[in-house]
C-alpha cells in the first residue's frame, strides 16, 4: 500500500549510490540544490562564536537547573552581529545533551516548552526566539537580515536559513561548554520552526538527532499531491521565508527537480524524528508519513534501517519509532504538545550515543 501511494506521488527518485562514499557526493550536489531553488544559500560560518554572560539564576526550577542568557556575537562577511539565547542546564554530575530549541516566543514557560520535565529527565536546553534573530517579515536590514544580501538575487536566502544559522551558531557555542555532551546534540522546532530544524539538521552535521513537529509544506511534507498547504499558498503569503526563485514553483509542483524527501535524506545516517497531529490538515500528517518513508533508502546505504513503517498510513496515536528515522501521529491539532516532547525524549533516550 506505501509504495502504491509513493508511487502515485511521482517522485523524483534520490539519487542512486551504493555506498556512504558515493551518497556523500550526491549528498552534496543535493544540498546544494535545494539551497539554490527552496531555501537560499547559507551563509558561510563564521571563524568563532563569542558569548556574553548577562544574567544567570542558579536556583532556576526550585533550585534544580540553572538558566543563563547568553548574548551570542560572531562576524560574517565583514559585520559583527549577535542575538540572545537562554541556556538552562539541569543540576547534574555529568555531560548533559542539549536540545536546540527554536522558539516563538521570548517567555521561558511557554506552552509548547515543558521546560521542568525536560530537565527533569536530564536534558539541557537552549532556547533561541525566533523574532530575536531575525523578524518574521519581509524585512532583512535588523538582526541577521543582512546576511541575505541581494534579495534580487534567485538564490538568496530567506529567514528559514537564517533562523536554522542562528541555530548552528547556538550549536557552536554549546560544544565549548564541558557540560555539554556534543555526541547527543538535538535541534528541534513546531511548525515554520520545524522546518527551520530540518533544514539546520541538513546543514549541520553536528546534530545527532533532528526533530520536525507539524512542519508540512516545505518541511517535512511531500509537496506533490499534498492537501493543505500549498507552495503556491505559502510562498504568497510568505515569499520571506524562502528564496524569491522558490515562487516560480507556484502551481507547477510537479517541475520542482527535488521534493521535500530530499531534505529528510540529507539527515541519514543521523536520527530523523518527525511528529504529526492528527487534525492538522493543513500540514497533512499523510504527506509528513510518506516523505519519512521514501528518504528511508538514505539510511539503508549506511546499513541503518530508516523509518521501520507499517504498509499503511498510521492512525492517532501510533509511532514507528524503531528505526533511525521515527515518526509518530499525536491526536489533536496543530501544537508542539508535551506528548510530542515525551516521544522526542524516549526516542533520543534510547538511541544515544555513549
Amino acid at each position: 500500500m506505501i509504495e502504491s501511494k509513493l508511487s502515485d506521488r511521482a517522485l523524483p527518485p534520490l539519487p542512486a549510490a551504493q555506498d556512504p562514499a558515493a551518497w556523500e557526493r550526491e549528498r552534496t550536489s543535493m544540498l546544494d540544490i535545494l539551497q539554490r531553488e527552496e531555501y537560499g544559500r547559507m551563509p558561510a560560518a563564521p571563524a568563532g562564536v563569542t558569548a556574553e554572560l548577562l544574567e544567570r539564576d542558579d536556583s532556576f526550577l526550585a533550585n534544580r537547573a540553572v538558566c543563563e542568557t547568553i548574548t551570542l556575537s560572531f562576524v560574517a562577511e565583514g559585520r559583527e552581529y549577535s542575538f540572545p539565547i537562554r541556556v538552562i542546564t539541569p543540576k547534574l554530575r555529568r555531560k548533559v545533551p542539549y536540545f536546540v530549541t527554536l522558539s516563538f516566543r521570548e517567555e521561558l514557560f511557554d506552552r509548547y516548552l515543558p521546560l521542568e520535565e525536560i530537565c527533569m529527565r536530564g536534558y539541557g536546553v537552549a532556547v533561541v526566539h525566533y523574532k530575536s534573530v531575525a523578524g518574521d517579515d519581509d524585512d532583512f536590514a535588523a538582526g541577521l537580515g543582512p546576511l541575505a544580501g541581494d534579495r534580487t538575487r534567485p538564490d538568496a536566502p530567506g529567514k528559514i536559513a537564517l533562523w536554522a544559522y542562528a541555530a548552528s551558531r547556538t550549536a557552536d557555542y554549546l560544544l565549548t561548554r564541558p557540560e555539554c555532551d556534543a555526541k547527543n546534540l538535538a535541534v528541534i522546532g513546531h511548525s515554520r520552526l520545524g522546518k527551520t530544524a530540518l533544514l539546520c539538521g541538513a546543514c549541520d552535521e553536528r546534530f545527532r538527532f533532528v526533530i520536525s513537529n507539524d512542519s508540512g509544506c516545505s518541511g517535512a511534507a511531500i509537496t506533490r499531491g499534498k492537501v493543505g498547504e500549498s507552495l503556491g499558498r505559502i510562498t504568497e503569503v510568505f515569499p520571506y521565508w524562502f528564496c524569491p526563485g522558490y515562487r516560480k514553483y507556484a502551481e507547477k509542483e510537479t517541475s520542482l527537480p527535488f521534493d521535500q524527501h530530499w531534505l529528510l535524506a540529507l539527515i541519514a545516517p543521523r536520527h530523523l524524528l518527525v511528529g504529526s497531529a492528527a487534525e492538522d490538515l493543513w500540514a497533512d500528517p499523510a504527506s509528513e508519513y510518506l516523505a519519512c518513508c521514501a528518504a528511508s533508502p538514505a539510511w539503508r546505504i549506511y546499513g541503518k534501517s530508516g523509518l521501520k513503517h507499517f504498509d499503511r498510513l498510521p492512525v492517532p496515536g501510533e509511532a514507528c519509532h524503531a528505526g533511525t528515522v521515527g515518526y509518530h501521529l499525536r491526536p489533536g491539532a496543530h501544537f508542539m504538545a508535551r506528548t510530542d516532547w515525551v516521544r522526542y525524549m524516549d526516542y533520543i533516550q534510547a538511541n544515544r550515543a555513549k
